[in-house]
């Protein structure tokens, strides 16, 4: 089991949610209008019995209300959950051996990788030395 989750994990599951619940409320509310669109095609300007009116907008509303849970459990079981990433591919498959070999060639006589392994950095971030 994995220690407490960092902010930025939490923010990021926030934001999965609210994308989740939003994007649920637009199909849902898509398979509405296209329900009441197509009894309005159908049976054009004359009125429905109160029975067959009644029956049509209660498939409209389930219809609606499976749209919106299955989109909100669709997105939410995609979402990351947040384990440690692995060296091996979606698929299952290792990653190939000479990655790391990479790794090693852009790390520096120090061992860093990346800016650091180039030289010092500036004093002052953002300002350049006055001979450039």
């Amino acid at each position: 089991m994995r220690g407490p989750r960092t902010q930025a994990e939490r923010d990021a599951q926030t934001v999965e949610i609210g994308f989740a619940l939003l994007t649920a409320l637009v199909m849902a509310a898509l398979c509405l209008l296209a329900f009441i669109g197509l009894m309005a095609l159908v049976n054009g300007v004359r009125p429905l019995s109160s029975s067959a009116g009644h029956t049509l907008l209660m498939l409209a509303g389930s219809t609606s209300a499976t749209v919106f849970v299955g989109r909100v459990l669709y997105v939410l079981v995609r979402a990351p959950s947040g384990q440690p990433a692995t060296d091996t591919e979606e698929d299952g498959t290792e990653l190939p051996e000479h990655v790391d070999e990479y790794v090693e060639e852009a790390a520096g006589p120090d061992g860093r990788e990346g800016a650091a392994a180039a030289g010092p950095q500036p004093s002052q971030p953002g300002r350049t030395s006055p001979d450039s």
